[in-house]
């Protein structure tokens, strides 16, 4: 029998739990025994990880844990008593300090509102001849509320066949203020361009499991391989078809977490376990990204582990799925797989979800999708919504307030919305300038400024 030398490695925070009474990520002291093996049923203990004294990774003040209503009342991640482990006498003893551990990340800087606007085009941003602030502190209240929402006439996907429906609004001198520069792009699927300032049309295309070419297998299948090299393969394929689209944003990974197997999107996600979500997510994309001019979406941010219902239903009054969770369920489980490709693979588009989170709609959350996306974890990209009617989720308004920064597929209708929203004070300019400063870090990075 062949045997051969496996080094493996993690990082050491990785191991942090989250404590909710202090709102921090932290390593307990005690021993921590590490188990090799080919699965939680066939493992075996390998080493022991000895730590002398509490380590306190990262402090965090976004708050996502239940409302005091349900506290109490819903019994999540409570402490069981733990497996003793046998057969560890004799096994290698590492001690580790806070000096191995990573504790920090770095966060995301911000958007300068007090920049002065500037006369200019997205190509004096990108040769470095002014900001992005001073680039977008030069457009109309009118030409932000466009460029806040994808190009087309936004209509639901049953009206999608009327005709003679608006696809953009007008200045104020009755002239089309967005348009479609790409050949490629579909109404719906793409960013408004607006020429004067150089701004051109980006195209999305939906996944995960392929962008229409090949039939790829699905997520899960990839991932009861247990083979991230074959993940990585996978998204440089699917990252392939999609420049040959014309693509410039694949709509893909799904890391929502499997929690049934007969659940609505369950092929298009990986697992039930946050760990191999986001370790299969990351490999997906960094194949993508790093051998083709694409970016990746990951999706749908966060907790839509429910397909029917997701966003509720008029027609029948029925309200929106409601995913009632604690902080610390939250953070360890259902935001984990976001985490780890948002700080290890560092897309430029990221897509929110319909459902509620605790009674807020996660597209409204500027929680989620501020004070702990970028706030913690650096994101730097464009963040948009799931594709549907705004006017059953989140205002217009409201939603650019909380943090997305286009809304899908947008249209006249949802910047009417955005429009009144600043008109009443809803939204403010600063909040107009910072989402279209995010759409331009997303822009840059694509292939139509390269």
């Amino acid at each position: 029998m062949e045997s051969c030398k496996l080094i493996l490695s993690f990082p050491l925070s990785d191991m942090a739990s989250f404590e909710e009474a202090s709102m921090s990520y932290m390593l307990e002291p005690g021993d921590y025994v590490a188990m090799v093996g080919t699965g939680s049923h066939n493992s075996a203990p390998a080493a022991i990880l000895a730590l002398g004294e509490k380590i306190v990774t990262r402090t965090v003040s976004a708050d996502i844990g239940m409302t005091p209503a349900n506290k109490g009342r819903i019994a999540l991640m409570e402490p069981e008593a733990q497996r003793r482990i046998e057969n560890i006498d004799g096994l290698p003893r590492i001690a580790f300090t806070e000096r191995d551990v990573e504790v920090s990340r770095p966060a995301y800087g911000g958007y300068n509102h007090k920049a002065e606007p500037v006369a200019s085009t997205l190509q004096d941003v990108a040769a470095g001849r002014v900001t992005r602030e001073e680039f977008v502190g030069q457009m109309t209240v009118r030409e932000l509320a466009v460029l806040c929402n994808g190009f087309g006439p936004g209509l639901p996907f049953g009206g999608m066949g009327k005709k003679d429906v608006p696809v953009t609004i007008k200045d104020e001198e009755g002239r089309d203020i967005g348009s479609c520069s790409n050949p490629h792009a579909m109404p719906g699927y793409c960013n408004p361009a607006l020429e004067k300032y150089g701004i051109m049309s980006s195209v999305y295309k939906d996944g995960p499991a392929s962008v229409g070419k090949t039939a790829w297998p699905t997520g899960m299948m990839i991932a009861c391989t247990f083979n991230p090299e074959l993940a990585y393969e996978f998204g440089s394929a699917c990252g392939c078809e999609a420049e040959m689209c014309h693509v410039d944003s694949w709509l893909a990974p799904g890391l929502n977490l499997i929690r049934s197997p007969i659940e609505g999107r369950a092929f298009e996600y990986f697992s039930e376990d946050p760990f191999m979500c986001g370790l299969f997510g990351v490999q997906v994309a960094l194949g993508a990204m790093e051998n083709n001019n694409i970016t990746v979406c990951p999706k749908h941010f966060a907790l839509n582990e429910q397909e029917t219902y997701r966003r509720g239903s008029i027609k029948k009054n029925i309200d929106a799925v409601d995913s009632i969770v604690s902080a610390r369920a939250a953070r360890e489980l259902y935001l984990r797989p976001f985490e780890m490709v948002v700080t290890r693979a560092r897309p430029t588009t990221l897509m929110t979800s319909f459902n509620k989170v605790n009674g807020k709609f996660a597209a409204g959350s500027h929680v989620l999708c501020t004070e702990i996306l970028r706030g913690e974890w650096g994101y730097e990209g464009v963040v948009i919504t799931d594709w549907g009617d705004m006017d059953m989720v989140v205002d217009g308004a409201e939603a650019v307030r909380a943090g997305n920064d286009v809304i899908m597929p947008g249209g006249p209708p949802v910047i009417a919305q955005v429009l009144k929203g600043y008109e009443e004070g809803r939204v403010s300019i600063n909040d107009l300038r910072q989402a279209a400063a995010h759409l331009m870090n997303y822009l840059l990075g694509t292939k139509l400024y390269r």
